[in-house]
């Protein structure tokens, strides 16, 4: 009984560890994948009224999957639309052609946006760019979860934001200097530490503490980008508690907006491979409401809940990976048709599985439901200039054309939901690298647990 008793205790101690090794493996490993927006909507609230005019007789939309030598994977999209009037009178109508893309890091940020183009047969038509979301990181391996996730996107939008902060209130702006070379500097509030909102300037690290900041300087880098401290007017400041240097307050802020779009026109890099700063100028003269788009969804409550500590990085956390919408005007003659052309490129989710990197591209189909009939989709994915060949997972039923290596799926009708497909460059992901890992620490528990057995045979035999 003795021997039997201990043999139990043995195997749930060996279950117990497997278990925990499975949950652990688990935890890792959720934290490799794809970003996925967060449904909470732009500044003023975007919802998609139905159309009771206009009809959609054909849509035809073309993917062609491409690399490139600088090791970035986009998609050049075409959506061409057959609009018809159906009244006898004329319609101008506002449109919002919405599009999830990563900006930054990946692509030349300037010439992404280039490659958008809007065309109703041979005119072009004006448009402007709006930030309509930035991306947290949620990850999700499951294709069905995360295509649900995808299809809340839009709806999330209808949401109007709220501010961490408030824009109608004064602000201080402290300034830091240091010491040649790397200095931790711990910054103290010396009163109301709540009206701390913004640490910026260069990269930099730091953490908060109670009544602390602990930050790292770097001389060289101060030269160039001030690290600067930005905090409720009237809190009563900070000031210099550990560390080799000094702060001062340079200047009250009546116009916490401006000054704020007015950093970020500093820190964004609208493309690493542009020299021109009037291309940049250009385009933020185009789409005045850039900026502030990504102002007003860095600082909102629902992107940013702890809505303190901020640096540089929310900003550019934006841009990473977001949804963008093109808007645009088109004008229809009484009882006429359009061939309407929206055209752009983007980049897809590069998800971590298995070990590799799986391509993941969004489309949002559900905004065409808002016009008074859609009829006859047809979808083509062409991937001969990728090496991203092969079709893992999608929401929509695609055939394989192998001699044209092009995708097609053809519909009467709307589908449900949005279109959502996953590329990778072999027929099936690798085996996970982590079950061969279990393997082994399952083997390595039963030797020692045949081991402890046998000395537990031994022993009583011996008695």
């Amino acid at each position: 009984m003795l021997i039997k008793r201990h043999i139990s205790c043995l195997l749930v101690f060996v279950l117990a560890f497997i278990i925990c090794s499975l949950q652990n493996y688990g935890t890792a490993y959720a934290n490799a994948g794809p970003p996925v927006i967060m449904p909470v909507g732009g500044a003023g609230g975007i919802i998609f009224e139905n159309n009771q005019s206009i009809r959609i007789d054909s849509e035809q939309l073309n993917f062609v999957i491409k690399d490139s030598d600088y090791g970035d994977y986009t998609a050049e999209v075409s959506a061409t639309y057959n609009m018809q009037n159906t009244h006898d009178n004329v319609q101008n109508v506002q449109m919002l052609f919405p599009f999830y893309t990563s900006l930054y890091g990946r692509v030349n940020f300037l010439d992404a946006l280039s490659s958008i183009s809007v065309t109703a047969g041979d005119e072009d038509i004006p448009y402007t760019i709006r930030v309509l979301e930035g991306a947290h990181y949620e990850y999700e391996r499951d294709t069905n979860k995360f295509i649900e996730k995808v299809n809340t996107i839009l709806e999330g939008l209808q949401e109007q934001r709220e501010l961490n902060i408030d824009v109608e209130a004064e602000y201080d702006v402290y300034y830091f200097k240091t010491k040649e070379g790397a200095n931790t500097v711990t910054l103290e509030f010396t009163d109301d530490n709540d009206g701390f909102i913004f640490l910026g300037g260069s990269e930099n690290s730091f953490s908060r503490h109670a009544d602390r900041i602990i930050t790292e300087l770097w001389q060289s880098h101060l030269d160039d980008h001030p690290i600067f401290a930005v905090c409720n007017a009237d809190s009563g400041g900070f000031a210099i508690a550990e560390g080799n240097g000094n702060i001062e307050r340079i200047e009250r802020i009546d116009d916490i907006k401006a000054f704020f779009i007015d950093y970020i026109t500093t820190i964004i890099d609208m493309g690493e491979h542009n020299d021109e700063d009037s291309q940049q100028e250009g385009f933020l003269e185009a789409n005045p409401l850039f900026l502030e788009d990504i102002f007003n969804i860095a600082l909102s409550r629902d992107y940013n809940p702890q809505g303190s500590s901020l640096s540089p990085a929310i900003f550019r956390e934006v841009l990473e990976f977001a949804v963008l919408g093109i808007y645009y005007q088109v004008d229809f003659d009484a009882g006429g048709s359009k061939d309407l052309t929206v055209s752009y490129n983007f980049s897809p989710y590069m998800l971590h599985e298995n070990g590799v990197y799986t391509h993941t591209y969004i489309y949002f189909l559900s905004p065409a439901g808002h016009w008074k009939e859609f009829k006859n989709l047809n979808v083509s994915v062409d991937v001969s200039s990728t090496r991203y060949k092969y079709l893992l997972d999608s929401s929509v039923q695609f055939e394989y054309d192998e001699d044209a290596e092009i995708y097609r799926y053809i519909s009467s009708s709307l589908p449900n939901g949005e279109l959502v497909f996953k590329l990778f460059h072999e027929k099936e992901l690798p085996a996970n690298p982590y079950n061969a890992l279990l393997i082994i620490i399952g083997a390595i528990a039963c030797v020692l647990l045949a081991a402890v057995v046998f000395w537990l045979v031994i022993r009583h035999r011996r008695k």
